[in-house]
């Protein structure tokens, strides 16, 4: 019988841990079941809330691991420390603020895992699930589709597929490079190493993702503060720096690995004008076009505002009159 390790990483989630943690304990079908929960050292109660409802639970054919949780290592950081503490077949992934909506979600991805047995990366959508309670089917980029190359993934705007989705064979996902544990995202280079041999895409809603949660970085991203706008450029940097790596690792993708350089460079020169650094801002515009790439219209129309300062200053102060 195959075992399936689940990695939780959770940091002040002690609103939501419960019904994620519960969500997988409620999984039925062929296989065993490993839980590995790692608190981030959080400011609030989750870790209490963890160890008190883990005492509760009388499943003997299910193994918990809840690990220390007294140094604060970053979301990759506690991810890699949980991957290192999964010992089963394959590694399925729920952020402690997500949950799964479908009690036989691992099952049906065991089986997809069985009948491809060439593919190593298995997703599916979810469902949004807004601070109202609400729950909505958005449109993934990977809906309609079944079988799927990593380009794919480097053409979605937002992100490729939810985390609470992934289904790995744990020999790949253990082999993400070094430079992993300090990138300011974790997913996307999920994706892309795993998905060396293609992905696997089950058309079914079988998770929430929790939208605009408290902590969240899709929340956190809404914010044009200059302390969010410094994490943004920081963000955005290590990015395209982390991007150059992958090249070097499948130069099969390089084109578009180089698109979507461009269009986080454009995202870029965007934020340092409105955090106020209109030099820099102005010097990756002029980069860009330096660079002879091809641009859409809009994107054109962008950065020729952007290397003229003066004119998107006017044009703001119209807008705000």
């Amino acid at each position: 019988m195959k075992k399936i390790s689940i990695c939780v990483i959770c940091y002040n989630q002690e609103d939501y841990i419960i019904q994620c943690i519960s969500s997988i304990l409620n999984q039925k079908g062929n296989f065993h079941l490993e839980l590995v929960i790692r608190d981030d050292c959080s400011t609030d109660n989750t870790f209490l809330v963890c160890q008190n409802y883990i005492k509760k639970i009388e499943k003997n054919d299910v193994s918990i691991k809840l690990l220390d949780s007294s140094i604060n290592l970053g979301p990759n950081r506690n991810t890699m420390e949980v991957l290192k503490n999964c010992t089963g077949d394959f590694i399925a992934f729920c952020e402690g603020d997500d949950y799964w909506v479908c009690d036989t979600k691992l099952q049906q991805q065991l089986e997809c895992a069985d009948k491809y047995p060439n593919i190593d990366f298995f997703v599916h959508p979810a469902f949004y699930h807004y601070p109202n309670g609400k729950l909505e089917k958005k449109a993934w980029p990977i809906l309609n589709q079944e079988i799927v190359n990593q380009s794919k993934i480097l053409a979605a705007k937002w992100q490729f597929a939810p985390t609470s989705s992934y289904f790995i064979r744990s020999n790949i996902i253990k082999n993400l490079p070094l430079w992993f544990s300090d990138a300011t995202i974790g997913d996307i280079y999920i994706e892309i190493y795993s998905a060396k041999n293609n992905i696997f895409v089950l058309n079914r809603y079988l998770s929430a993702y929790r939208y605009l949660s408290k902590n969240s970085w899709s929340l956190t991203f809404k914010s044009n503060a200059p302390e969010i706008l410094a994490k943004k450029i920081n963000h955005y940097n290590n990015f395209i720096n982390c991007l150059e790596k992958i090249k070097i690792d499948f130069p099969n993708i390089e084109n578009e690995i180089n698109t979507k350089i461009k269009n986080l460079k454009i995202q870029l020169s965007k934020i340092y004008f409105f955090s106020g650094d209109k030099k820099k801002s102005k010097e990756i515009a002029e980069d860009l076009f330096n660079q002879n790439l091809n641009f859409t219209p809009r994107e054109y129309i962008i950065l020729k505002i952007l290397k003229s300062p003066l004119i998107l200053g006017f044009l703001l102060s119209i807008k705000n009159r």
